[in-house]
């Protein structure tokens, strides 16, 4: 007689001991924050011809390959730091298919300012694997590049990063950077990413289980940051967000205000705004989108504050609007 067979209801050590060994598994992967960014899709630099190739060094040698987009001499510079699963060589992806960053670049570049962004190791042609220990690394060597492009002096860049990027901008803010100013879309916490992370792809009894076996990134929480922080800071929180829940949203808002810092927020959720950075809109309908060739009203009239601290030694006079399109989105209303 054939033994009956059994069931994993019927041992439930057996049910347990599966989980375990998927969480061991997951622990074995590389952290599901830092996605790959494909290997097809628009380039920057076949996009912007006259953009050039640059590096930033890694503290362990490695090279971080970015691109330069230079605005007239004197010009202050936009440091971008990019979300998860974007590129300079590829761009970020809007669902099915990717648009490119060149819009966004542009739009910087018409308004005065150069552009540098890198991507970070093991994506793109940056050396290494990708590793999510040396983030902040990484981060930390893009901004002493662009410092140094800057002429050395960091009251002539801008920080502006989305998503998994605005844990970069807030670890160089608690080192001691001082920019001109930091633009923020869409941002997320230290404390909590990773178990929002793994929650939105599987939903929050798994996450509460597999959170532990990922290393958080040592980076400071934003309410903290922005509670001391002395630069200009700009905060854009979409409607809803599976990366930052409202009780947290609402903490960032109240202590960034609290701080003389503006928040504003956007209709959409995590993804929409992070693309919106990057100079697409997805319609109403959800289904579509399309690209457009401004900054936010936001943005543009954040830049335009810091104009006099920007140009102090520059008689050159910039658009203080938008140069071509309208904003599509609505009016911004403010926490």
């Amino acid at each position: 007689m054939n033994p009956r067979p059994t069931y994993p209801y019927q041992r439930p050590g057996l049910v347990v001991l599966a989980a375990l060994s998927s969480l061991t598994m997951m622990s074995c992967t590389a952290n599901p924050l830092l996605q790959d960014a494909g290997r097809m899709g628009p380039s920057v630099l076949e996009q912007i011809p006259e953009s050039r190739s640059i590096t930033a060094v890694a503290s362990d040698g490695s090279n971080l390959v970015g691109v330069l987009v230079a605005a007239p001499s004197q010009a202050p510079i936009v440091l971008h730091l990019l979300p998860s699963g974007a590129s300079i060589e590829t761009g970020i992806s809007v669902g099915i298919g990717r648009t490119g960053l060149e819009s966004c670049l542009r739009a910087h570049e018409q308004w005065g300012a150069s552009s540098v962004v890198f991507d970070y190791r093991g994506i793109g042609s940056s050396e290494g694997r990708k590793d999510f220990d040396r983030f902040l690394e990484d981060g930390n060597a893009m901004w002493h590049e662009a410092v140094r492009l800057a002429g050395g002096r960091e009251d002539q860049v801008i920080i502006r990063a989305s998503s998994l990027g605005t844990l970069i901008a807030a670890n160089l803010l608690d080192g001691g950077a001082k920019p001109a100013g930091v633009i923020l879309f869409a941002p997320v916490r230290s404390s909590t990413i990773v178990r929002h992370a793994i929650a939105s792809q599987r939903g929050s009894a798994w996450a509460t289980l597999a959170a532990g076996f990922f290393r958080s990134p040592d980076a400071p929480d934003l309410d903290d940051i922005a509670r001391k922080a002395q630069t200009p800071m700009l905060v854009l929180l979409p409607n809803e967000d599976e990366f930052l829940p409202a009780d947290e949203a609402i903490a960032i808002a109240i202590t960034s205000r609290a701080a003389g810092h503006e928040v504003v927020e956007i209709p959409g959720d995590h993804q929409t705004t992070v693309l919106r950075s990057w100079n697409f809109v997805i319609d109403a309908d959800g289904r579509s989108g399309r690209r457009v060739s401004t900054l936010t009203d936001a943005e543009l009239r954040f830049l335009n504050d810091l104009r006099p601290r920007l140009f102090e030694s520059n008689e050159a006079k910039w658009p203080t609007e938008n140069p071509t399109d309208q904003d599509p989105l609505p009016p911004a209303a403010r926490r």
